[in-house]
């Protein structure tokens, strides 16, 4: 077991520490809208949701030799296309409670997703970075659920 699924493996525990009206250090998403957000990622992870590359090509080396080492995503980083004026999503669970639910079936899927026969070798398109394989989302995830568990002071 790599230490990235060590990690993953061990985020809903974290997850659970979030209180809905907990105030973020920074950005702008609750408590929910970030664990929604990390649900999405998951769905992307596994071709689930399909988001097509939104960097030029000759970006993607540099951007997947930055993945893969260990400098962490700065805080108030942004996805491409949203600004402070974006809107937030609506949110799509009723509770915080219910999408630490969905974020707990969506890790598992993730894995049932690339330990099939079928999907071993398969690779999924990440906006940012290109096609992944497993071990690069395992990566992205870390990386990215860090971030967002330092936004709530959840993890340093």
């Amino acid at each position: 077991m790599s230490d990235n699924t060590s990690f993953l493996q061990s985020t809903s525990d974290l997850l659970l520490q979030l209180k809905a009206d907990q105030v973020p250090v920074f950005g702008r998403m609750s408590a929910q809208h970030m664990v929604e957000h990390l649900v999405l990622l998951f769905k992307v992870s596994r071709g689930r949701i399909k988001a097509p590359l939104s960097v030029p090509e000759e970006q993607l080396e540099k951007r997947r030799a930055w993945l893969m080492s260990d400098k962490q995503m700065r805080p108030g980083a942004k996805m491409p296309g949203t600004g402070d004026e974006t809107p937030l999503p609506p949110l799509r669970f009723e509770s915080l409670s219910a999408a630490q639910k969905e974020y707990e079936k969506e890790l598992a899927t993730f894995y049932s997703y690339y330990e099939a026969e079928e999907n071993k070798d398969s690779k999924e398109m990440h906006p940012m970075f290109g096609l992944l394989n497993l071990a690069e989302w395992e990566q992205f995830h870390q990386k990215h659920i860090k971030h967002h568990l330092r936004q709530f002071e959840l993890y340093q």
